[in-house]
């Protein structure tokens, strides 16, 4: 599944989200980045998206897991 991690400043980093549960995700991103530990994962749908906050619980190389919480939809909006 396609989507973004947002971090500071609005500036967004696209992701593959490869596992994505009620309470965590796991991402794959194309290069290496400096996370926060809070930041926002954006997931693009067919009919809108989805924001939710993240919080960074593990890094492997490319490979990072998150804790999710505060699901918000944002329908309408681009990237």
């Amino acid at each position: 599944m396609r989507g973004d991690l947002i971090i500071g400043g609005g500036r967004a980093e696209p992701v593959a989200v490869l596992d994505l549960t009620a309470f965590g995700a796991r991402v794959a991103m194309r290069r290496t980045l400096l996370l926060p530990t809070r930041l926002l994962l954006r997931l693009t749908l067919v009919e809108g998206m989805v924001l939710y906050d993240a919080e960074l619980a593990w890094r492997r190389g490319l490979d990072a897991g998150m804790a999710l919480s505060g699901r918000r939809e944002a329908k309408g909006l681009t990237h």
